[in-house]
């Protein structure tokens, strides 16, 4: 059923953003949030929701944060990140983004307890503007607290100059997140 759900999301989301207004450009101002699927090794698949957000602070650098929170009785896991971005435009779809900051983790069953940890994250990769509509992000990145590898995907449709549809995938040997939501833009 989810996948039928995001299958459609994506197909409407795509007619509807060829004749739609859209950025010239990957945008670093906005907010967004939406349905989360965690899936951590040796657990049950965790559903959820996301929150993210991002603030364009100089024309080359930006601020971000995301929260991410899987619950399915009698466990919960919860992540967040603060980052500071760069980004340089390499032509005039795609930009090349950096990103470094602090990485939280949580995780609490029920009856036996919880525990947490922190550690320095960083990632590199592209944002592109397939069509004036159209965005696919790709990132590989470094999590400290468990020496992985992470790798994300993801896809941005614009519907108006404003409001987007967006679905992300991120893999680590660990976990395993999926992402579907809406995004807002925000003119400053």
């Amino acid at each position: 059923m989810r996948k039928l759900m995001t299958a459609a999301l994506l197909a409407g989301a795509t007619v509807v953003s060829m004749t739609a207004a859209a950025n010239e450009r990957p945008s670093y101002t906005y907010l967004s949030g939406g349905y989360a699927n965690v899936n951590p090794d040796n657990l049950s698949r965790l559903d959820g929701f996301f929150v993210d957000g991002s603030l364009q602070v100089h024309p080359w650098f930006h601020l971000k944060a995301d929260f991410v929170r899987g619950k399915d009785s009698p466990v919960t896991v919860w992540r967040a990140r603060p980052l500071a971005g760069f980004h340089i435009p390499l032509n005039s779809q795609a930009d090349f983004v950096m990103r470094a900051g602090w990485s939280f983790v949580d995780v609490d069953i029920d009856g036996v307890g919880s525990a947490d940890a922190d550690g320095f994250f960083g990632q590199a990769g592209f944002r592109t503007m397939v069509t004036d509509g159209l965005e696919f992000n790709a990132f590989i990145g470094y999590d400290d607290i468990d020496n992985n590898a992470v790798f994300d995907v993801g896809a941005v449709v614009n519907f108006t100059r404003n409001f987007a549809g967006q679905v992300s995938y991120s893999h680590s040997s660990d976990v395993k997140f999926i992402e579907v939501g809406l995004r807002y833009y925000f003119d400053l």
